[in-house]
């Protein structure tokens, strides 16, 4: 595990939003619970936003778009359902790997809408020959597997489905933070996955914006998911007006 490149990097200056470490977040998401929220509304904010980059990045219109939802069993993977059943809706033709094993009860209640609804969810566990196809024949990857939450390398199938995407020339759009990547920028974990875009969801990760990971991230945008601005004052942030009614904005300024 080889240690960052920490010096300042200039996208942290072009973003006049704070960024915040994983702890940071992990105290954000407990104080939108103590409000009242719930994890299926912030799931649903941000497959949401997801579904809607999903769409800008082919073309504005995903139908008969083959798109592969990678899925981890936390509150990412969950997210990434929530864009599966919204692309599909849309018309797109999704298929779902998700590496075997238990999931969230919110990961589990997200499954079953796709199930009623005639999505089928793949348990890999093992990289076999189906799993490869659905991932080399999509248009779009979408990586939800692992959130900020990550404290070490990847592993097992996880890691394999990882090295395979990269191995790909398909476009990957990441969830939150690009699977294997380390939100705080304390450790450079591999694999990691390789995004044309990363979709951060509240508030940016100080991992997303170092600069030996920029070739991972790709181009940064923010989710709203629905914090109330005051409620950063309890991390001792000051947060400006955001979204102003946008699903998302993009953080880079190529892309504003």
């Amino acid at each position: 595990m080889d240690k960052p490149d920490t010096r300042p990097h200039a996208l942290a200056e072009q973003i006049k939003i704070p960024a915040i470490t994983a702890a940071e977040m992990q105290h954000i998401d407990d104080a939108l619970m103590q409000l009242g929220y719930n994890l299926l509304q912030l799931m649903e904010n941000a497959g949401a936003a997801l579904s809607y980059l999903t769409t800008r990045y082919l073309t504005g219109d995903v139908s008969d778009k083959a798109i592969t939802i990678l899925a981890g069993h936390g509150h990412n993977g969950g997210g990434g359902l929530v864009a599966a059943r919204r692309l599909h809706a849309y018309g797109a033709h999704i298929q779902v790997l998700m590496p075997a094993g238990p999931s969230k009860a919110v990961t589990i209640h997200q499954r079953k809408i796709l199930a009623a609804m005639g999505v089928r969810v793949h348990d890999v566990s093992v990289l076999d020959e189906p799993s490869i196809q659905n991932i080399e024949s999509a248009d779009l990857l979408i990586d939800a597997l692992v959130g900020y939450g990550l404290r070490d390398s990847l592993t097992g199938i996880t890691a394999d489905l990882v090295t395979t995407v990269n191995r790909t020339n398909i476009p990957v759009i990441s969830l939150d933070v690009p699977s294997g990547l380390s939100s705080d920028g304390d450790a450079f974990y591999q694999p990691s996955i390789k995004a044309v875009a990363t979709m951060t969801l509240a508030l940016p990760k100080i991992g997303l914006l170092l600069p030996h990971v920029q070739n991972l991230v790709g181009r940064l945008f923010l989710a709203d998911i629905g914090v109330p601005p005051n409620l950063y004052s309890t991390i001792s942030l000051s947060v400006p007006a955001i979204f102003n009614g946008k699903p998302y904005v993009a953080l880079n300024l190529l892309d504003r």
